[in-house]
């Protein structure tokens, strides 16, 4: 059994679990923890650092990381393997909604057929790994964690490597949108190349992606601390 524990300022909140040998089908490094830092965690510049180095590896890119809440994971002796963003649809409008023809929610209520409310949907974005699979250690923990919350559905831009990532992974993702450069009402950033890869805007439901990351991995998400514990993590 391989075990991570999930840090919320610098605290131990759950504890993720997984089978090992299923595991060691798809990654053979050995992550230790998970953490969640918001705007003010002193440990943030760090993880906004890996992110970026990541991007500007991949496609040249020099980005700014404008998520309030970044998830990343580690080893035992704190080097990020793979880190991401992420924001809550109620609070702020989305990066990916510059490229949608509505509001995320009625986008989401006309591909599921069913009401979807911002306070059902969160942004990932950002997404950035070393490789060898690190990747699959963040989609487990970010997915049980948006499940310990009550979040119904996950949007994020993505390339077409990391659509065939998660269907591999049996995530079943859909396709919301093109994501187009000229599109971004602002464009501060230098996205160097990754545009080129044509990316999309996906969509996922976070009780099966927990549902399917338990059958791939053996996943099982346990919370360790009371719920009024989460004062600033809250959606």
């Amino acid at each position: 059994m391989l075990s991570l524990y999930l840090r919320e300022n610098d605290l131990a909140t759950a504890k993720l679990s997984f089978q090992s040998r299923r595991v060691a089908k798809i990654s053979h490094i050995s992550p230790k923890t998970i953490d969640i830092t918001g705007n003010l965690d002193p440990n943030r510049a760090k993880v906004e650092r890996f992110i970026k180095g990541v991007f500007h590896e991949a496609y040249h890119a020099d980005i700014s990381i404008h998520y309030p809440y970044l998830i990343s994971v580690s080893n035992e002796v704190g080097e990020i393997l793979a880190a991401a963003g992420f924001r809550y649809a109620h609070k702020e409008a989305l990066f990916l909604e510059q490229y949608t023809s509505t509001p995320i929610e009625q986008e989401l209520s006309v591909l599921y057929g069913k009401s979807v409310t911002r306070r059902d949907i969160v942004e990932i974005g950002s997404l950035a790994s070393m490789g060898s699979g690190a990747s699959v250690f963040l989609y487990a923990a970010l997915a049980s964690y948006l499940a310990f919350k009550q979040i119904q559905y996950t949007v994020v831009t993505g390339t077409q490597d990391l659509y065939r990532h998660l269907k591999m992974l049996g995530l079943q993702p859909q396709t919301v949108c093109d994501a187009k450069q000229t599109q971004l009402q602002s464009d501060n950033d230098d996205w160097g190349s990754y545009y080129a890869t044509c990316p999309c805007v996906l969509t996922g439901s976070v009780a099966r992606g927990v549902e399917s990351l338990h059958r791939t991995l053996g996943s099982v998400y346990e919370n360790q601390m009371p719920l009024r514990y989460h004062t600033g993590m809250l959606s």
